[in-house]
């Protein structure tokens, strides 16, 4: 005979958000079963943790115009001998593109919004979260998306991903 489920049994029920800043996204599996998970801080410290362990908050979105190549413009390979002699300016380079990444995010530095119309978040129209009384009496659902900014940022602003064929 198979064993019965126990009704007083409590199953962890895992919600997978999305959390969004420009073009970065974070998916966070969450546990929103208690009162005590739907809380600003508790999103908050998850997020934060999980930016802090894929390797900062980088301050300054690259532009993609400026970062696509002409088809003119092909890079031509340098030997390894000239970059060992370049090696000292390379370094300047690196630390000054380290610069603009925050390594050590606390969860005070991020500002949480819930899009208004949940149907298109990419129309960037966000409501700010400011206590736990706006997300405690939310249904959430898997891959729903809030916005998050630095507190540095001035506005939220999400875009969505664009793949080329």
């Amino acid at each position: 005979m198979a064993p019965k489920l126990s009704k007083s049994s409590k199953t962890n029920q895992i919600t997978i958000i999305k959390f969004k800043r420009n073009k970065s996204t974070y998916v966070l599996p969450l546990d929103l079963s208690t009162k005590a998970s739907l809380s600003l801080k508790n999103f908050k410290a998850s997020l934060a943790t999980s930016i802090e362990q894929s390797g900062g908050l980088s301050l300054v979105e690259e532009d993609e115009e400026t970062n696509k190549l002409d088809e003119d413009d092909i890079e031509v390979p340098k030997s390894e001998f000239i970059d060992n002699l370049e090696n000292d300016g390379m370094m300047e380079d690196n630390a000054e593109d380290t610069k603009n990444i925050i390594h050590d995010l606390k969860a005070d530095d991020l500002v949480l919004a819930l899009p208004k119309d949940k149907t298109s978040p990419y129309d960037n129209n966000w409501i700010e979260i400011t206590d736990d009384s706006s997300i405690s009496s939310l249904q959430f659902n898997d891959y729903d998306i809030i916005a998050f900014k630095h507190v540095d940022d001035d506005t939220f602003f999400v875009s969505e991903a664009a793949y080329d064929e």
